[in-house]
């Protein structure tokens, strides 16, 4: 069976996915800057990481119910134990949230740099109602989310651009 190219042309850039299956629509989209941004300045992720901390500070003692669960002694046992201390490295659990932080928003800033809040392709479709339902699942992360045919010339402004 031969291959198919199918094309995209947005907002100058062309996407080309070559397939032996037939594509006739594609979803079109963007990461979320803003809700990113909001997750991380937020707190509903802390608790986790609180628990994180907590889990990683039993095993580097050696007292998480892991070991006995799985009958892990001796070097594996240290292995384990040396990398969890290595995770927590002296740090109080304030500290351990922070760099948490820090890190997220270092993640987005790196993702900003390359690009990755631009528009771009989520996903090819064969069908008009897969693309639809495609794109209904794409806008639970992403914003600017668009179905266009296949072969389409698209300009669409980028979503995450100041207004």
């Amino acid at each position: 069976m031969a291959d198919n190219k199918t094309t995209l042309t947005l907002n100058g850039r062309k996407y080309q996915r070559k397939s032996p299956r037939t594509y006739t629509h594609v979803v079109v989209g963007a990461l979320d800057l803003a809700r990113n941004l909001a997750h991380a300045n937020g707190n509903s992720w802390v608790d986790q990481e609180r628990k994180n901390y907590q889990y990683e500070v039993r095993m580097a003692a050696g007292t998480d119910g892991f070991y006995a669960e799985f009958k892990i002694t001796g070097a594996k046992k240290a292995d384990y134990m040396a990398k969890s201390n290595a995770i927590v490295a002296g740090r109080t659990e304030a500290q351990y949230i922070a760099d948490e932080r820090a890190q997220m928003l270092a993640n987005i800033d790196a993702d900003v740099k390359a690009g990755r809040y631009q528009l771009m392709v989520l996903g090819w479709s064969q069908s008009q109602q897969n693309a639809l339902k495609m794109a209904d699942q794409k806008a639970k992360y992403s914003i600017g989310v668009r179905v266009y045919q296949v072969g389409d010339v698209v300009t669409q402004p980028e979503p995450n651009k100041a207004k």
